[in-house]
């Protein structure tokens, strides 16, 4: 009886998580936003898989999904433009699920990474390194 009640118990504790700690899909989306319709080279990776280099246009994207929890992994992007001009960040933390709730919506400006606060409403502006010259 006690243990029948001790697992109903960790069913509900699990269902109140809303799935996170299990590892729920996030869909990650980053958008070219320069300016004067330049394009951007982009090249996102975790430790296990690589997403390759990829060309974006103003205005267009690259997109996957991931895990969130902790089955997720991070996700780090090099973004760079005009040969020279660019950054480092973190694209996706599993941690990440306070900010990104269903989904973590980046624009990439010439000032840094803007992401989306799905729980705030708001664009933050991102922790980034420049990209070694």
């Amino acid at each position: 009886m006690k243990s029948a009640l001790c697992a109903i118990a960790f069913v509900l504790v699990l269902a109140n998580l809303g799935g996170k700690a299990m590892g729920e899909q996030i869909h990650v989306r980053i958008q070219n936003q320069l300016g004067e319709a330049m394009n951007i080279k982009i090249h996102c990776q975790t430790r296990e898989k690589d997403l390759g280099s990829k060309v974006i246009a103003k205005g267009e994207e690259i997109e996957w999904r991931t895990l969130s929890g902790k089955q997720g992994l991070p996700y780090y992007c090099d973004v760079e433009w005009n040969e020279g001009n660019g950054f480092h960040f973190k694209a996706f933390s599993p941690a990440d699920g306070r900010r990104c709730q269903s989904e973590c919506l980046w624009r990439i400006r010439e000032g840094g990474p803007l992401l989306l606060n799905q729980r705030k409403g708001t664009w933050d502006l991102m922790p980034f390194n420049p990209l070694p010259v």
